[in-house]
């Protein structure tokens, strides 16, 4: 039987994700829980530990205990990430606006119809002008994107929450959440 070209590469390009795991909490890691009470409610911090059934988590300068049998979800961040791309698509979506509106100028003002306008430019002059207006414009949007940072988050399964032995740089050993499935 043959395979199809297209199913070999999905195949391949999956199976590193079948291997992966939840990603292990070590103490000092910066968390986001979701806790069940009146209402769900979210809680980020650094995570500090497991002692029995709390989770201690560090949210400004008091430890913070939750009993593990109310937590909902448990997220580790990953760290931030700017968004130039998004700033670049809104951008050039700007840009090629502002060019259609200059290039659709009517009247004996506009100033790429030469047929109104006797002092208008040449085509080629108006659309080097529009080119040059959208790449300006997709670059500042990359740029207002980037600076534009969101923190990444991995969620990480709360049953089968346990402590377990981490190693720590030097030599050492620290207690950490394993989770099993």
């Amino acid at each position: 039987m043959r395979v199809p070209r297209l199913v070999v590469p999905l195949v391949l390009a999956a199976a590193p994700l079948a291997g992966q795991q939840a990603p292990a909490l070590e103490p000092g890691a910066r968390i986001r829980v979701t806790v069940d009470g009146a209402g769900p409610h979210v809680q980020v911090g650094v995570y500090q530990g497991v002692r029995d059934t709390i989770l201690v988590l560090q949210a400004g300068s008091a430890p913070i205990s939750i009993p593990l049998g109310r937590l909902r979800q448990v997220e580790v961040s990953r760290g931030r990430k700017g968004h130039w791309r998004a700033g670049a698509g809104v951008g050039f979506l700007v840009g090629v606006g502002a060019a259609v509106a200059f290039e659709a100028g009517s009247g004996s003002t506009a100033p790429c119809d030469q047929e109104q306008n006797q002092d208008a430019m040449s085509s080629g002059e108006c659309l080097g002008i529009a080119a040059a207006g959208v790449a300006l414009s997709t670059g500042l949007g990359a740029l207002v994107g980037g600076l534009v940072r969101t923190e990444r988050w991995q969620e990480v399964p709360v049953e089968g929450l346990r402590l377990t032995m981490v190693p720590r740089p030097g030599r050492r050993l620290g207690l950490g959440i394993a989770f099993t499935f």
